[in-house]
């Protein structure tokens, strides 16, 4: 019974979906798939509309950019800040504990306007014209700290202090410390916490969708423009393309932190 529930759920809510997704694009658009003869019409015109759009090298590689740093400012600021929360007697570090897990409380849309007026609106901040550009995609994204600071702090709480000790003795300062004895440690888990990251920040659309332009567009926006202008072969094919490059990340990245972990 409940295996049958758990198949039911996965097939309508992935395997259904997935189907209608890649129908579309061989389809050119959405068809009831109700008869054979449809079958003949399959192709991979849409796939070669998208592969041949120019903006959408520009569009990949602005995401991959954005996607990789961002999860790299992730990773780095959860393991200095779970590191502050965990072992250091630093006053205020229960604010910062606070500040670190709000994120995941904050609506990719509510962050989006904020980011928006702020670097548009915000005197001095405006003038160094980060907005338009993939910097300012960087810095926004980067706000989703809560779920790789959760995952890191619980790594650190596993790691002996007597080694922070020993390097103290050894008259070791608190950076070297960190940089040669606690991020070692931790690099499985900031290697899982920066894939993660990529993972979720190389298919945002909200939060692209309000800080991008010309010259910064993300695969979301453009999947959106694709959507909004009724070219629904061409957003079906590229949905497919980038569910292809996620699935593909997610299985390198299950083997190779896996193996890292001894999973």
């Amino acid at each position: 019974m409940a295996l049958g529930g758990i198949s039911l759920y996965v097939g309508l809510q992935v395997v259904l979906p997935a189907f209608v997704l890649i129908w579309s694009s061989l389809l050119d658009g959405y068809r009831p798939p109700t008869d054979w003869a449809l079958l003949g019409h399959v192709s991979l015109k849409a796939f070669g509309r998208v592969l041949d759009d120019q903006r959408f090298l520009s569009a990949l590689r602005n995401t991959v950019v954005v996607a990789a740093l961002s999860a790299t400012l992730v990773a780095l600021l959860s393991a200095v800040m779970a590191w502050i929360v965990v072992r250091s007697h630093v006053k205020g570090k229960r604010v910062l504990d606070l500040l670190a897990s709000t994120s995941i409380a904050i609506p990719s849309v509510i962050a989006g306007v904020s980011f928006l007026m702020f670097y548009l609106a915000m005197p001095g901040i405006s003038a160094l014209g980060l907005y338009g550009t993939v910097w300012v995609l960087v810095l926004a994204l980067s706000y989703r700290t809560t779920v790789g600071y959760r995952i890191t702090s619980a790594g650190v709480s596993q790691i002996k202090r007597e080694l922070e000790e020993a390097a103290a003795v050894c008259g070791s300062p608190w950076l070297t410390t960190f940089r040669r004895v606690i991020l070692p440690l931790l690099w499985p888990i900031t290697l899982a916490v920066w894939l993660l990251t990529f993972i979720v920040n190389f298919r945002e659309l909200t939060i692209a969708l309000l800080l991008s332009g010309v010259d910064n567009m993300m695969l979301g926006p453009l999947l959106w423009r694709y959507v909004s202008s009724s070219e629904m072969g061409q957003a079906s094919a590229l949905a497919v393309i980038m569910a292809v490059m996620l699935l593909a990340v997610g299985g390198l990245a299950r083997r190779f932190v896996g193996s890292r972990l001894g999973t």
